[in-house]
């Protein structure tokens, strides 16, 4: 199951494709497939009037990329004029010149947002955070968390539950050994470690931070395999007990199986955005476009997000909790939480090497023990 897969979808594309019409519409917005709710697609449509807006829906982030891709060749069609797109994929995408800065600067919509969101998208031209002279080039509106959820059932007999990332690593009265599922991404299994040592998962050092190695073999040694794309099922077929993942995958299975519960570990985690950015040949942001930007962090608008996208608004960051919101902690996280989670920034050429030849010692000094 992927991150930020859409489990209804087939319900959505309906609305989205307006049919074939010859002129082409006044606002395009191709999006992640369940990141903005039904209901409020209808509503911006029809406050629009006239104005003809057409929503397109594809199933992965990996699938977005895909089509800022296509727009660059040459017989492509008009490319749309904002596409979804992962924090993690931004450094790529301005690499390879997909997408293009946005004059957001003086937008109350981009204002509105706390400077924790606005930092992660401010970048230069080599798609790396820069503090003073980057440009925007992106438009965070949901975000999300990773946490674990587990089998209720298979903690009978124990006096603890998981609480934090170093429980992942307890082997002694634990039904966790050999029967956890971790993410297929070596630099997120890093960033476990990471927070579990106490250790800020940007860190530029890899190779000098104390127990990482040792740390990393641990989990190695609990886990039994490892998938970002189908963590889930094996838990619902009871061959693990715990499997890590996005809260936007997450959250909607809790909702359907009772047999399971999630916690985001109270020492901090690890957050991804999904923003909007433009693609590089896009046309001049139009009032239109603009407003829509604007309607994805309205405060009206912002809660009802949260709750159908399951995938909390950047709008309330830092902000007192809506009534309407009380009680979803999994979704919106305590302040003290978000206080200690982090949000993965690209590695230098150098963090990157030492991470590849982390991993490749990892396999072989697990199997040794």
């Amino acid at each position: 199951m992927q991150r930020r897969t859409f489990l209804a979808g087939a319900a959505v594309l309906p609305l989205l494709v307006a049919g074939c019409q010859t002129q082409p519409a006044d606002l395009t917005v191709h999006l992640l497939e369940g990141s903005i709710p039904l209901r409020l697609l209808q509503d911006f449509r029809q406050r629009q009037g006239d104005r003809r807006v057409d929503f397109e829906a594809a199933p992965t982030l990996s699938s977005l990329y895909e089509r800022l891709l296509s727009w660059q060749q040459d017989s492509s069609p008009r490319p749309a004029d904002w596409a979804t797109l992962g924090d993690y994929w931004l450094t790529g995408a301005i690499q390879q010149q997909l997408i293009q800065p946005i004059p957001a600067e003086t937008w109350a919509s981009w204002q509105s947002l706390d400077p924790f969101w606005r930092q992660l998208v401010t970048r230069d031209q080599a798609g790396q955070p820069s503090d003073g002279d980057g440009a925007i080039w992106g438009i965070p509106y949901r975000w999300g968390s990773l946490m674990m959820i587990y089998r209720s059932n298979d903690w009978r007999g124990y006096e603890w539950r998981p609480r934090t990332w170093a429980d992942l690593l307890r082997a002694v009265e634990s039904p966790l050994p050999g029967r956890i599922a971790l993410p297929n991404q070596p630099r997120i299994v890093t960033a476990i470690a990471l927070q579990l040592l106490g250790v800020p998962v940007n860190t530029g050092d890899l190779a000098g931070v104390a127990d990482l190695e040792a740390t990393l073999v641990a989990l190695q040694q609990q886990a039994r395999f490892y998938s970002s794309d189908h963590y889930l099922e094996p838990l619902l077929l009871e061959d693990v007990s715990l499997a890590v993942g996005w809260s936007t995958d997450i959250l909607p299975l809790l909702q359907d199986y009772r047999q399971f519960e999630a916690v985001v570990p109270e020492t901090g985690t690890l957050l991804s955005a999904d923003v909007w950015v433009r693609p590089a040949a896009a046309p001049k942001i139009s009032p239109l476009a603009q407003a829509w930007v604007d309607y994805c962090l309205d405060p009206a608008v912002v809660s009802e997000l949260t709750i159908f996208s399951q995938g909390s608004s950047p709008r309330l960051w830092g902000q007192p909790v809506p009534q309407e919101l009380a009680g979803q902690s999994l979704l919106t996280l305590t302040p003290e939480i978000q206080g200690r989670s982090e949000i993965l920034l690209p590695l230098d050429s150098q963090g990157e090497a030492q991470l590849r030849e982390l991993w490749a010692r990892i396999p072989e000094l697990a199997a040794s023990l």
